[in-house]
């Protein structure tokens, strides 16, 4: 069964967005270019986590900019709940919506 690994271990959590078979070995820079295109990243908006970066010019209604929000958000994690906030500083609140963070890569087994 797809997404099972050896007998007694865990199941694979999560949901698998695109399936495709290929009969030659695709170079990374051909992996990326498929996923960019994929209906599946276009119809859930998410991100890569290279497409991330904080808005430099932003500032709320109290003059904070993201640097603020990130230095802030140490103590307090609430201080992000404002929308206006997380969209513009999606890395200093931690709040993007990522498709797949490329800061870590799990490696799963077929069997």
């Amino acid at each position: 069964i797809f997404g099972e690994r050896a007998p007694l271990s865990k199941k694979m959590q999560g949901s698998i967005g695109d399936v495709r078979y290929y009969d030659v070995p695709l170079t990374a820079t051909q992996v990326s270019a498929v996923f960019q295109a994929s209906p599946w990243k276009v119809s859930h908006g998410c991100r890569t986590s290279s497409e991330l970066s904080d808005d430099g010019e932003w500032h709320d209604e109290s003059g904070h900019d993201c640097s603020w929000y990130q230095a802030q958000r140490v103590a307090e994690e609430s201080v992000c709940s404002s929308d206006a906030a997380r969209a513009a500083c999606p890395l200093a609140c931690a709040s993007p919506d990522l498709c797949y963070d490329t800061r870590v890569t799990p490696t799963y087994q077929v069997w």
